[in-house]
Order: C-alpha cells, then sequence, then structure tokens
C-alpha cells in the first residue's frame, strides 16, 4: 500500500512500566502525637486556631510534622499551607528548629482529627518531601472533638 506509514516498536515490548512513586511521607502511616480540639480565640490570638502534631517517617528517618490552621473555621473545608496564619513545618524527632516547611493543602473531613493532605517541604538543604495521604489524629488523649460534631 502506498503512502501508508508504518510505525515499529523497538525493544519486543518486554518492558515493564515504572510503577508509580507515592508520597515521600505517607500520612496514613503517621502517629497522632498532638491531636487537640481547635482553640478559641483568646487574647494572644483573635482567630480560633487547630495545631496538630503526628510522628512521621521519610526512608528510615523519623521526624515531627506539624500544622497550625489560622483562622480555623471548620471541618468539612480545605486550607491552603504557606498563606495566611497557615503553617506547615516538618521538625527533627528529638525537638529543634524546623528542617523545612511546606506548601500544599490539607482537607479536614467532618472532623477536625481526620482528613486528607496534598503538599510539599522544603528542606533547608534544598531538597525536598512530597507530604500525602489520607491522616486520623488520635494521640494518647483520644480523639478531637468538637461541642456539636461527632467522631467517625
Amino acid at each position: 500500500m502506498a503512502g501508508v506509514a508504518v510505525a515499529l516498536i523497538v525493544g519486543g515490548g518486554s518492558s515493564k512500566p515504572t510503577p508509580a512513586r507515592g508520597p515521600d511521607i505517607d500520612m496514613s502511616a503517621a502517629v497522632g502525637v498532638s491531636c487537640a480540639a481547635p482553640v478559641t480565640p483568646g487574647v494572644a490570638h483573635p482567630d480560633t486556631l487547630l495545631s496538630q502534631l503526628f510522628t512521621v517517617h521519610a526512608d528510615r528517618t523519623a521526624y515531627t510534622l506539624g500544622w497550625t490552621i489560622v483562622p480555623f473555621r471548620g471541618a468539612s473545608r480545605t486550607y491552603k499551607f504557606g498563606t495566611g496564619g497557615n503553617l506547615l513545618a516538618l521538625e527533627p524527632s528529638t525537638g529543634g528548629r524546623p528542617v523545612g516547611y511546606g506548601t500544599g493543602t490539607v482537607t479536614f473531613r467532618r472532623n477536625p482529627d481526620s482528613g486528607t493532605i496534598k503538599a510539599a517541604i522544603a528542606l533547608k538543604d534544598g531538597h525536598s518531601l512530597s507530604v500525602g495521604g489520607s491522616w486520623t489524629c488520635v494521640s494518647a488523649s483520644g480523639p478531637t472533638t468538637v461541642p456539636g460534631t461527632t467522631v467517625n
């Protein structure tokens, strides 16, 4: 057949696709460290705030990942880190100054004790770590509860 181009696939089709890589920090494996209820406005802060801490792992290294949402306008919402008073930070698990700060979003389900996150943390050494997945924040003190809501 004149004028018909034929494409050849080189390699015999035996190569396997590269599996999709997950986040560097998988929040489904995170452990809640501080999961207190939102803090109502006070002298030090005119808006409601929510602060939560988790123990997380990247490779084989443990870190403390924490976020603060100000103003916290309630659950069933998405908040963007790096805007207003919304902060995402990664610290050594032994304490000390943060090794990086993040951008991205966190979405809370019906209560502030669970949700999803999709973020990137710019480390001070120039590298970055991705943070993703569903999370639940339940520490030794129990789940976060807010008056008028129910715990999932």
